[in-house]
């Protein structure tokens, strides 16, 4: 057996158009980390914070809150978008918006660890789960993880303070200046570059925002390089409006 995965693992690197495709999942209990692998697409979960020292990684304030990202075979999304991103709005992490975003040392001074975290995994399908506390935000989390598709639920937001609370779908780059959407009633509509809130529905307070333009910025504010960068981005998330 071990010997057919080294070769399937050499037959991918080599890229090989016979290879055998890697599909399925994993969960790294000891860095409550998640991989699930398709055959168009992937996916990862961070649920543990990400180390930043000798002035590197100085906004990852939320590193560890649900970082889920999605990968397809267009490897410029995340390229040299760091510089770019607002780090309280990554993607997958429901936290508060507008405050003061904690400098981080080694890990960031505002982590509060709860004990209910990880996930059940049996090699094809996983759910995951997180208590979730950051400053004076808490809710509990699970994504469930299929073949087609990515499900996120939480229950129990709550936020102590009058700050925003947002929920990032997607923050990542984007080569064209507009964004086709479709609605569940089979409307479609086209966006171009702007800023856009759309309501949920008539009975929520739940807000659809999108953030569409072109961003400029350098890697100085998160690190140690001074290079400035710029590009198309895209950001959207759930105002949940609490």
């Amino acid at each position: 057996m071990g010997t057919i995965l080294l070769n399937n693992l050499a037959d991918r690197l080599q890229g090989q158009s016979n290879a055998s495709l890697l599909i399925g999942n994993k969960h790294f209990y000891t860095t409550n980390y998640q991989v699930h692998r398709r055959a168009h697409w992937t996916s990862t979960i961070r649920m543990m914070p990400v180390e930043c020292f000798n002035g590197q990684n100085l906004k990852d304030e939320h590193g560890g809150q649900g970082v889920l990202n999605y990968y397809t075979s267009n490897t410029s999304d995340y390229s040299f978008i760091f510089p770019l991103l607002d780090w309280q709005a990554i993607n997958g992490i429901t936290v508060e918006h507008r405050i003061p975003l904690e400098r981080c040392s080694n890990e960031p001074s505002s982590l509060i660890r709860l004990s209910f975290v990880g996930g059940v995994s049996d090699g094809e399908y996983e759910m995951t789960m997180m208590d979730t506390a950051t400053h004076s935000l808490t809710t509990q989390r699970s994504w469930h993880f299929y073949d087609d598709a990515i499900i996120a639920l939480a229950t129990n937001l709550t936020v102590k303070t009058r700050n925003f609370a947002w929920t990032t779908l997607t923050s990542r780059r984007l080569s064209h200046s507009q964004i086709t959407i479709g609605f569940f009633h089979s409307t479609i509509i086209t966006l171009p570059n702007g800023f856009y809130s759309l309501s949920y529905n008539s009975e929520s307070s739940l807000n659809t925002c999108i953030d569409l333009r072109n961003k400029t910025d350098n890697y100085i504010d998160i690190g140690t390089s001074n290079y400035t960068i710029s590009a198309h981005t895209l950001t959207i998330w759930l105002d949940h409006r609490l």
